[in-house]
């Protein structure tokens, strides 16, 4: 069901961002904002399986910024990435400490 919400969410910030704007990368722009929305989605539910999206968000959105050429932004970016990996094993470590 989340793939599907994924597909919709992406079609939909697709056209707005080549209609509606002048975004130089709309298929990376809504790539990343439409997994980024299921992610929060999955982390306002407490699924565990949310850490593995924000890695892959913040992984991805630093190698498009660095294609780009932003590298204050890949920097930040690869920090959260790590964040992420880090708040993916602490969840792990608690949720096997409560079995």
């Amino acid at each position: 069901m989340l793939a599907l919400v994924f597909l919709l969410l992406y079609v939909v910030m697709w056209f707005v961002l080549t209609r509606l704007t002048d975004s130089p990368v709309p298929v990376r722009d809504s790539f990343i904002t439409s997994l980024s929305i299921i992610a929060t989605w999955m982390l306002a539910r407490k699924i565990y399986e949310h850490w593995f999206l924000w890695i892959v968000v913040n992984f991805v959105s630093a190698v498009f910024f660095l294609i780009r050429g932003l590298y204050p932004t890949v920097i930040l970016y690869t920090v959260y990435g790590i964040m992420s990996f880090v708040g993916l094993i602490a969840w792990k470590k608690t949720i096997t400490s409560e079995l």
